[in-house]
Formats: structure tokens, sequence, C-alpha cells
């Protein structure tokens, strides 16, 4: 496993699109069959359930992984985002600096 690898599968995941794996609208939902998923796509599925209701059919549910979480690691590893934490530390020690290179008069 390489870092340039797992970069490429969170992009993967942050850049995913539902419409790619189903299409929706006011007649329903249709999901694409899983052959004609692109590997980038497929990659960003979950889950992907179907549930007997009874005589009624059934119940599809499909999931995509967290594609917020995905933009965040990406954007952190690119560094693209600063910790708040980390921020104001940065801060105070460069206000400590400051104030501790200033001379001191004497009276």
């Amino acid at each position: 496993m390489s870092q340039d690898r797992v970069v490429e599968e969170l992009a993967r995941l942050a850049f995913s699109d539902l419409r790619e794996v189903a299409s929706f609208g006011p007649s329903g939902v249709e999901l694409k069959e899983s052959e004609e998923l692109s590997a980038d796509v497929a990659a960003s599925v979950a889950e992907a359930v179907e549930t007997p209701q009874g005589e009624s059919g059934s119940t599809v549910r499909v999931k995509l992984w967290d594609k917020l979480r995905a933009l965040e690691l990406l954007g952190k590893h690119l560094g693209m985002f600063v910790e708040r934490g980390e921020h104001q530390h940065r801060h105070e020690i460069e206000i400590i600096e400051v104030v501790r290179a200033k001379p001191r008069r004497r009276k």
C-alpha cells in the first residue's frame, strides 16, 4: 500500500455521484446493473441490500461511502485545512517570540 494508492481510493469516494449508480425521479428509482458500473463507481458503493416485502415485491437500498469524510481526509492530506488548536498554538508561539525579541528599557 502506498500513499498515492490511498489518495486515489479516497478520491474515488470523494467524487462519487449517486447518478452513476441509479437514476431517480418522480417515476421512481432504477438501479443500474452492477456489471455496467465502472470500477470507480463500484468502489463508491458501501452496501446494496434487497429486502423481500412479501407478495408486494421487495425494497432495495444502496448506500455509498461517506463522501464528506473522504473529502475531509483528502483536504487534510493536501494541507487545505488547519486544525483550530494547531492554528492557535502556532499563533501563540509567534506572539511569545515577538515579545521576547523586544529589548527592555532601563530607567
